[in-house]
């Protein structure tokens, strides 16, 4: 379901977790940034985040950016708070890995498989 005024990610969050991605971490917000100051109706915003669990290739304590930008501002979806824990989801450019997608733990937990304890096939579970 495709629609101009909505990003795709308001829709599908569930479809979007349940892809393959090269490596999947916990993090915590260290810091945030809105940016959208001229869309009082959008949380868009940037944060940087240093990952609490380690994957091979991505050592604990990496540091990373999300963000939630013009199109894929999320209505209802509040700016992160400093120390909140956010699931990465992780895809590698060459040597380096980027998050393609993230969500807040709370709502990882809710809609993602490996969280959720009904693991799809070649799904690892993942905690806290």
């Amino acid at each position: 379901m495709e629609n101009s005024r909505w990003p795709v990610s308001f829709f599908i969050p569930d479809t979007l977790v349940q892809r393959e991605y090269n490596r999947i971490v916990t993090a915590t917000i260290v810091r945030t940034n809105r940016i959208c100051p001229r869309k009082p109706d959008l949380e868009c915003w940037e944060a940087t985040v240093s990952t609490i669990s380690s994957a091979p290739g991505v050592p604990r304590a990496s540091t990373f950016i999300i963000s939630r930008r013009d199109g894929s501002c999320i209505p209802g979806e509040p700016t992160p708070k400093v120390g909140h824990t956010w699931i990465l989801y992780l895809n590698r450019d060459g040597q380096r890995y980027y998050p393609a997608y993230s969500l807040p733990f709370a709502k990882a937990r809710k809609i993602d498989p490996r969280f959720t304890g009904q693991n799809t096939p070649g799904a690892t579970t993942l905690s806290k």
